[in-house]
């Protein structure tokens, strides 16, 4: 009897330590669903992706100029005895850097483009012209229509009074459209060559131009051409950009 008891003792002596061993293992590798419980759990912060991959088909968009409106200006548009030694300047909508703008002084005037905020200031390098009219021109670079604003200078009856129509004309014409420029120039007749232009329509509106040798040769006629052209301010750019057939 005293045997049997023993024996019924071992076992449940196994018994308890089988359960305590099997509880402190289940205990050490409690996990949450989803990970792998090999590995062990951080106990510090959490890491977050560097980057992300865009979604098939997703493409980025770039960010389109802005369209620049002038909100004042010094001198005021349209004002008039405007003295020679003043200094231009605008403030605009937004306040793009300056080599986002693009400005013209028309007649042409030499200056440099500085920038506080949106406000711009234009340091002319020579003084304005007496009896002269001048447009001023500011856009984003890639702005097709331009806002402007205009003054007059002081009236001097001892100066001449320029035809500030055509220098407007001749000189935007110059800056933005060259064929426009250079057919205001043409037909011209030289030693070397001579011009002639007409309006084309295809493959758009623009003039066309032909260059003809007295002596039939079109090298020389060529460089006699481009060399006329740079003096009248084209660069060679623009130059090379024109419809030309040379003969």
């Amino acid at each position: 009897m005293q045997r049997n008891l023993l024996l019924i003792s071992g076992i449940i002596g196994v018994g308890i330590i089988l359960i305590t061993v099997f509880l402190i293992y289940t205990t050490s590798f409690k996990t949450t669903p989803g990970q792998n419980p090999l590995v062990p759990i951080p106990t510090g912060g959490s890491t977050q992706p560097t980057s992300s991959l865009p979604s098939s088909g997703q493409t980025t968009k770039p960010t389109p100029p802005p369209v620049l409106t002038i909100i004042s200006s010094t001198p005021a548009n349209q004002a008039t005895n405007v003295p020679l030694a003043t200094n231009i300047s605008f403030t605009l909508s937004q306040s793009p850097t300056t080599d986002q703008i693009h400005a013209d002084i028309v007649p042409s005037v030499p200056f440099t483009l500085s920038q506080t905020g949106n406000q711009y200031q234009m340091t002319l390098s020579q003084p304005l012209q007496a009896n002269t009219t001048y447009y001023v021109f500011v856009g984003s670079q890639n702005q097709v229509t331009y806002n402007s604003f205009a003054f007059s200078t002081i009236q001097d009856s001892t100066q001449p009074f320029p035809d500030n129509h055509n220098i407007l004309r001749s000189e935007t014409n110059k800056n933005k459209y060259p064929d426009a420029y250079l057919m205001d120039h043409a037909p011209h007749t030289e030693s070397a060559f001579s011009l002639t232009g007409q309006l084309v329509e295809s493959p758009q509106e623009h003039f066309a131009f032909s260059v003809a040798s007295p002596q039939h040769d079109s090298v020389s006629a060529r460089e006699a051409f481009n060399t006329w052209a740079l003096s009248l301010g084209l660069n060679q750019s623009q130059i090379d950009s024109l419809d030309i057939t040379y003969q």
